[in-house]
């Protein structure tokens, strides 16, 4: 089990063909809606995953979707592009990925996530480097909830640098 404590928790199955990912988030935060620096974040660390395909209810690409989306399915998301663009440059352009990102809160714990990906035990490896540059991702992007919340007459401004 990998954890960001007070963010989250992961806890992470192998199967021959598949992985299963049980994300559990802490926090008041479970979509990105409340996240507005979200966009920000993904455009300057994780460009690439703004134009992977994503199958919504509004049918909206994944760079609008990811305004306010749940932070499971942008996890998802995040693990596939990173497959993707470390993926050997031989193979890249045949291989497809593919994940889905399930929850029902009137069973489970509000903010917990069940993420399957379609690759199996023999890349574990490859998942694992995918799924700790991810939590890298999604811990900016939660931390930045903090910096939100910092009421503005609380900051100042020393010369070019505010504080």
């Amino acid at each position: 089990m990998l954890s960001r404590p007070n963010l989250y928790s992961l806890d992470i199955c192998h199967n021959v063909d598949k992985t299963v990912i049980d994300m559990q988030l802490f926090g008041a935060q479970v979509t990105t809606g409340l996240l507005p620096q979200t966009l920000s974040i993904l455009q300057t660390h994780a460009p690439t995953v703004l134009l992977t395909e994503c199958d919504n209810d509004l049918n909206v690409p994944f760079i609008q979707e990811v305004v306010d989306t749940e932070i499971g399915h942008l996890f998802e998301h995040l693990i596939i592009d990173f497959l993707c663009q470390n993926e050997p440059e031989t193979i890249r352009e045949s291989r497809i990925y593919s994940g889905l990102t399930e929850w029902n809160w009137h069973i489970h714990p509000r903010g917990k996530f069940t993420i399957t990906i379609w690759i199996g035990e023999k890349e574990s490896k490859r998942l694992h480097a995918a799924v700790m540059y991810s939590s890298q991702i999604v811990q900016k992007i939660l931390d930045s909830e903090t910096l939100n919340l910092i009421p503005p007459a609380y900051t100042k401004t020393v010369g070019a640098v505010s504080v």
